[in-house]
């Protein structure tokens, strides 16, 4: 695994060497540091006044889930071009004209990505866990868990973008891959909404609670992430299909991750 290890670290470093990275990371700072005033607004429903802690819960579950979403585009963007700058620049015919198995150059490659925008996403998350904590005395129970349950996510968007990759241009792969995504958080959100206690105690149980088949199998990076937020405050979770999202997302990981591995061994350098 040396030769995995050395790939993933010099991925990483070059990645981080990116400037394009870094102007997103300061956007995504601010954008954090800009919520702080949500925690310091007074609400009230019904004439009740809610105290500062769950207004903190509630205004950190929505950050949780557009840190979680932005960082899957970003994602996107960091491994659209991996694979076709390497032969580009020639970067990949100096690596594997080395003793290094296609499968090595291909796993730290995806590995390289795969801890950067882990890393990044953490850190965001371990901030708003951190504001919440200074702003409110409180803390969220599971916040730090739910973001590590989304890594899965993350490591499913690289396999797959890296593997449209060889197919169709940069940009072309990377807005596939985003419009997929879309879908599932359009379709994942609507079923979160309908199934919730008081929309169909509102329409009296008319709502349908059914699944159509393509929504069952459909990668379920949205509904993952809806799980992950579950463990924030211990809050019911409601599946959609009979697959566990943990499980659908494995399977599309190991799928798409075979995949690519075979496609960088036919690959000609």
């Amino acid at each position: 695994m040396r030769n995995v290890f050395l790939i993933f670290t010099y991925t990483a470093k070059d990645r981080l060497r990116q400037k394009s990275f870094w102007v997103i990371a300061a956007i995504a700072v601010v954008f954090v540091l800009f919520m702080r005033g949500c925690y310091d607004a007074e609400f009230s429903v019904n004439g009740k006044e809610l105290n500062s802690l769950t207004i903190a819960w509630h205004a950190s579950k929505i950050i949780f889930h557009i840190v979680g979403g932005a960082i899957l585009l970003i994602t996107i963007l960091l491994g659209m071009r991996l694979f076709p700058r390497d032969r580009e620049d020639g970067g990949a015919v100096m690596i594997v004209g080395r003793p290094v198995a296609r499968w090595q150059y291909a796993l730290g490659r995806v590995l390289g990505v795969w801890m950067i925008a882990s890393i990044f996403m953490f850190c965001l998350h371990l901030a708003i866990f951190l504001i919440v904590w200074n702003k409110t005395g409180g803390v969220l129970p599971g916040y730090l868990t739910a973001s590590v349950i989304c890594f899965l996510n993350i490591l499913f968007v690289v396999n797959f973008v890296a593997l449209l990759s060889f197919s169709f241009p940069g940009f072309a792969s990377g807005l596939f891959a985003a419009l997929v995504l879309v879908i599932g958080f359009v379709s994942a959100s609507f079923f979160q909404v309908t199934q919730s206690k008081a929309l169909q105690s509102a329409l009296s149980g008319s709502l349908p609670t059914d699944v159509s088949w393509w929504r069952a199998i459909y990668p379920k990076t949205a509904t993952l992430q809806y799980y992950a937020s579950s463990f924030i405050g211990n809050e019911s979770f409601t599946q959609m299909g009979s697959i566990h999202p943990i499980l659908n997302v494995i399977a599309y990981t190991i799928i798409t991750g075979l995949l690519l591995f075979w496609r960088v061994q036919r690959q000609e350098y």
